[in-house]
């Protein structure tokens, strides 16, 4: 098929190996095209952006793109373009689009063969000559679609490229570095240092860890933490628990450039002893105390150059609070057990589920260091109010199962409940009890409606002991009045509950020493 060099020419391609080198394959035989990048969801607005550009492509090729979505919408556009006097031609060679094969012949070419990829469809259709280049394409190909593990460390470093693009795509929505990397996989382009280098970090990171949907709400938080990565200042992600704040604060480090490690810290577990919490965060010297053999650095020093992540930063002590200011502002930590303070270079992201204003107000947090902490901030919505990113978790979530042996879809039945919760335990809620259906092969809604019972049944207990607690305080008959010492058991014993253990916080709650705590509630 013969097309003259003045044509333009634009090649519509997706995220993954297959789709970079089928459009890397279609650059040989047309060099000066456009990359153009989209999904089996968005491919109808893609044709619409298509038909707004002036001038209007006069060819178009997409190449590794199903259809996900409004086949009828897709259709539509195509006629448009050929209206309009714009050739498309679409490859396929792995049987995904057959269905509508007959519905895109009425507008645009469809190229269907069967073949290993749709790589290859393209070098038969062009009758591409072999070069160590073209076999490099088709071999990636077809590696990505038989899912091989086994490759060259060339073949490897170009996997990576082209998932480390993408998922600059899927964290902060940079189109560019995918189309980029398209080039330099098809020649066009030549590969940097800093193409090696962000493969290696690519490699050492969590791969996966993307905010994942297509909401605006997601989009405008990819576009945030891709604005605010680079800024060498502290920063605060609010969102209740199980939204994604430590997801949010991985992309946050690698989009920052920082060469150092990022060092997640559970302030939860550090709220039970100042003593601890400093030795965790701030290290100790050998001697410093009975079985300190040996000096140990904090994570303050074990994130040097990097990033500390603090979740749920809350929790910390008061005390402890304090000395996180001091090495906000003088950028130094004194482990325990000695007074040599020692230099570090750390950017802090620190989380909380709760109202810190509120807390701030009740005494228990600083409310400088919230001023300090609080130079960048990031709010993670709840799920409630994206439920359109549902599905893209789903599709996730069962494409990783999928990998290990599980097959599952959910039914509109399914669908239908899970969009009628509102899901207060967020992300992480929803994709365990999908898993849960795919274990245990039930349908997600009876999985679902399990488990709203269940959370029904817990909060009804919950009230019912409240109701019979409420009796010791506000006896109705002489019969219910009870002594003294057994009510105040009662009181301690449930403000003890509700800080989940702790005594210290108890104590300090109710004015009290722990040692008058613990003879109150019975356990001295």
């Amino acid at each position: 098929m013969a097309t003259s060099s003045i044509e333009l020419h634009g090649i519509v391609t997706t995220f993954g190996m297959d789709g970079a080198c089928s459009a890397a394959m279609l650059l040989q035989r047309f060099p000066k095209s456009k990359i153009i990048v989209t999904s089996a969801r968005r491919i109808a607005l893609t044709l619409e952006d298509i038909l707004s550009e002036i001038p209007v492509l006069q060819v178009v090729h997409i190449c590794g793109v199903g259809i996900r979505d409004s086949p009828e919408q897709v259709a539509d556009q195509l006629r448009m373009l050929a209206e309009k006097n714009c050739q498309v031609i679409w490859y396929c060679g792995r049987g995904y689009l057959n269905e509508y094969e007959e519905l895109l012949s009425e507008s645009c070419k469809p190229v269907f063969m069967d073949a290993a990829s749709n790589t290859e469809i393209v070098q038969l259709f062009y009758n591409i000559p072999l070069s160590p280049l073209v076999s490099l394409f088709l071999t990636l190909a077809r590696q990505f679609v038989e899912e091989k593990k086994r490759c060259s460390k060339n073949q490897r470093f170009w996997h990576d490229l082209i998932a480390f693009s993408a998922s600059r795509y899927f964290k902060y929505g940079d189109v560019k570095s995918y189309a980029h990397s398209i080039l330099k996989l098809a020649n066009l382009i030549a590969v940097a240092d800093a193409d090696r280098e962000d493969v290696e970090a690519f490699r050492l990171s969590k791969k996966y860890d993307v905010p994942l949907g297509e909401s605006p709400v997601i989009k405008n938080l990819r576009s945030v933490i891709k604005r605010l990565g680079p800024i060498e200042e502290p920063a605060l992600i609010l969102g209740p628990t199980g939204s994604g704040k430590e997801i949010a604060a991985r992309i946050l480090h690698e989009a920052s450039g920082r060469s150092g490690p990022f060092v997640p810290v559970n302030c939860a577990v550090l709220s039970t002893s100042s003593d601890l919490a400093h030795d965790r965060l701030f290290g100790h010297v050998s001697g410093a105390y009975t079985g300190a053999k040996e000096s140990q650095p904090g994570a303050f020093e074990i994130a040097d150059g990097g990033t500390l992540f603090l979740d749920e930063l809350v929790e910390l002590p008061i005390s402890v609070q304090t000395q996180l200011l001091r090495v906000l502002e003088e950028r130094t930590v004194t482990p325990l057990g000695t007074m040599q303070s020692r230099i570090v270079n750390v950017r802090i992201v620190a989380a909380s589920n709760q109202n810190i204003s509120c807390l701030i107000r009740e005494g228990k947090f600083r409310s400088d260091l919230y001023h300090r902490l609080n130079v960048l901030q990031i709010e993670i919505p709840p799920l409630k109010d994206r439920m359109e990113d549902m599905k893209s978790i789903a599709i996730n979530t069962m494409y990783d199962l999928r990998k290990k042996g599980y097959s599952y879809s959910l039914s509109e039945e399914d669908w239908a409940a899970a969009y009628a919760y509102d899901w207060p335990g967020n992300i992480r809620q929803f994709i365990n009890l999908l898993k849960r259906a795919v274990y245990m092969k039930e349908p997600f809604r009876q999985i679902l409606q399990n488990e709203i019972r269940s959370a029904s049944s817990t909060e009804e207990s919950r009230h019912g002991d409240f109701s019979k607690e409420l009796q010791l305080f506000h006896p109705q008959n002489p019969s219910e009045v009870k002594p003294e010492a057994q009510i105040r058991r009662s009181y301690m014993k449930h403000v003890l509950s509700l800080f989940e253990g702790n005594w210290t916080k108890a104590a300090d709650a109710l004015d009290v020493s722990i040692n008058t705590l613990r003879k109150w509630t019975g356990e001295s």
